[in-house]
């Protein structure tokens, strides 16, 4: 692709991408799917905010921004209502943009695990989407993952939910449940999967979802999500158990211990026993044993339909 302007010309030349820039399209879509307008911010403000940021490259420190009337200020200490962002340099990409934008929207995660930046220029938007941590990224984040766990009965709206696409700009979960006939969630579910293969993204502005598609084979990304693979591996051999004295428990043998696991009612992921979950709760997406209770749930749903 090539971009000109009076003398000026640049090439974009084709380039191999990794597996793992493929995951993270894959996963940024359903973490804009949970983001939530923040602040808004006129031209001017935005310019003068982006100027004011600290100069300091590769500074990886936690900051949080607070709205100040109009504006925004940083803050290196937490605050309700603050939205925590690092890597601040990562903003520097807006600068040059803002003097052709009427005004820059904010998004927040209120778990904190990513932001959104949105430039309105009128005839389009530009949206960066920044994670938590500069280091990483979008990709093995594992928000998709519940979403892929019940792909068996999500099949059962994909082909017809795909069919209904269309390159609508605006996908509404309710309206096409009525449509097709299907609970909600199910459909908000079928999207989520959409989004892992290409087919479907988020835009945080509209808080809608949308058709596009993305031009590669994302087969092999949902084929290499590895908590899922061994939640599978888990339910084959016959490591999940329910607990008699809880309700939505389970215990999930894994190599040499045993997990006690906890769903609720709806049968979504609440906490697990393991080590990964202690250090990262439900921040990265579920732990492959709370994958593999879940997997049970609906194996023994899909028993008591036929």
């Amino acid at each position: 692709m090539a971009l000109q302007r009076g003398d000026t010309r640049v090439v974009e030349r084709k380039v191999p991408l990794p597996l793992r820039w493929l995951k993270g399209f894959a996963e940024v879509q359903a973490y804009l799917s949970r983001l939530t307008p923040f602040a808004e911010l006129s031209a001017t403000e935005a310019l003068r905010f982006l100027r004011g940021l600290p100069r300091t490259r590769g500074d990886k420190s936690v900051h949080y921004l607070v709205p100040q009337g109009r504006t925004v200020r940083l803050s290196s200490t937490e605050a309700k209502g603050a939205m925590r962002i690092t890597g601040l340099e990562r903003l520097r990409v807006l600068e040059d943009l803002v003097p052709f934008a009427k005004r820059l929207i904010l998004h927040a995660d209120p778990r904190g695990q990513a932001t959104a930046f949105v430039l309105d220029l009128g005839a389009s938007r530009f949206t960066l989407a920044l994670s938590s941590e500069v280091w990483r990224g979008f990709s093995g984040e594992g928000q998709a993952l519940t979403a892929l766990a019940q792909q068996a009965q999500v099949e059962q709206v994909l082909s017809t939910l795909r069919a209904e696409l269309r390159w609508e700009a605006v996908l509404e979960p309710l309206a096409l449940a009525r449509k097709l006939g299907a609970p909600e969630e199910l459909v908000r579910q079928g999207l989520l999967v959409l989004g892992v293969r290409g087919l479907v993204g988020f835009d945080s502005q509209t808080a809608a979802f949308f058709h596009r598609e993305l031009p590669f084979d994302f087969a092999q990304v949902e084929a290499l999500a590895p908590r899922l693979a061994d939640a599978r591996a888990l339910l084959a051999a016959g490591a999940v158990e329910a607990d008699p004295k809880e309700p939505g428990g389970f215990w999930v043998r894994g190599s040499d211990v045993t997990y006690h696991v906890l769903l609720d009612g709806e049968g979504e992921p609440l906490r697990c026993g393991c080590p990964w979950f202690s250090r990262h709760a439900l921040d990265r997406g579920p732990c492959k044993h709370l994958l593999a209770a879940r997997l049970h749930v609906h194996r023994a749903e899909d028993d008591d339909s036929q």
